[in-house]
């Protein structure tokens, strides 16, 4: 009896045992699943840390662009989607400094008026544009009856092309418009120095020298001009 006891308590035992030992086997599989308290943190950590680093690349997108980015957004000059290319396309060259679109600074004068009297009224080989562009200018001041700035720009042609026979001419008009009359009748025969082939052009100073004599009151010298530049017309 008491054998049968024994055994049977024995028995019970080790089921006891098995069934805690199963549990354990169980708790310990669950157990190793789980994180630790260890890793937890760190995950935690880690997870705050990534979380600002996501933060801190939103905070600094306006000046970290990945080279992805710069390339989409930045398109060199000749990208055909570049609005700074279509732009350029669409734009007309810009001239290099120093050169002047023909015909833009001297359309208010022919050309051949700016050649006459270039040595006697032989045609240049070349127009001065620098020269050209005064005449226009001295023209304005004049057409503006302000005829000391129209002489005075005169001038200045007149340094660049001491020899051209009708600038002088076109001074000595100028200081007759003024009032000037001993320099107009003066810059008239220097006009007619320098033009010996072109009558044309001593006949038109003899005309203004005559018309300085007459303002002067010199009836005979007046006379004595008109006469010449009949000659010289004839």
């Amino acid at each position: 009896m008491q054998d049968g006891l024994a055994g049977s308590t024995m028995g019970m035992s080790l089921s006891l045992l098995c069934i805690l030992g199963a549990a354990l086997m169980t708790a310990g599989c669950s157990y190793g699943t789980m994180p630790s308290e260890t890793d937890r943190s760190t995950r935690v950590a880690g997870g705050g840390q990534t979380a600002g680093t996501s933060s801190g690349a939103r905070a600094n997108a306006g000046w970290e662009v990945s080279d992805s980015d710069w390339t989409a957004t930045v398109r060199p000059l000749g990208d055909t989607g570049s609005t700074a290319s279509r732009e350029l396309a669409g734009s007309e060259p810009v001239p290099a400094a120093g050169t002047a679109d023909p015909g833009s600074a001297v359309a208010p004068i022919q050309t051949s008026q700016a050649t006459v009297a270039a040595s006697g009224g032989a045609s240049s080989a070349a127009v001065n544009p620098a020269v050209v562009s005064l005449l226009n200018t001295a023209s304005a001041q004049a057409r503006a009856g302000d005829y000391p700035r129209a002489a005075a720009t005169l001038e200045r042609a007149i340094a660049i092309e001491p020899g051209n026979a009708w600038l002088w001419h076109r001074l000595a008009d100028t200081r007759l418009k003024e009032g000037r009359l001993e320099q107009a009748a003066s810059l008239a025969a220097k006009s007619n120095s320098l033009a010996a082939s072109d009558r044309s052009l001593q006949a038109d100073n003899w005309r203004l020298i005559a018309e300085v004599r007459r303002r002067q009151g010199d009836a005979g010298a007046a006379a004595a001009a008109e006469t010449e530049a009949a000659r010289i017309s004839n």
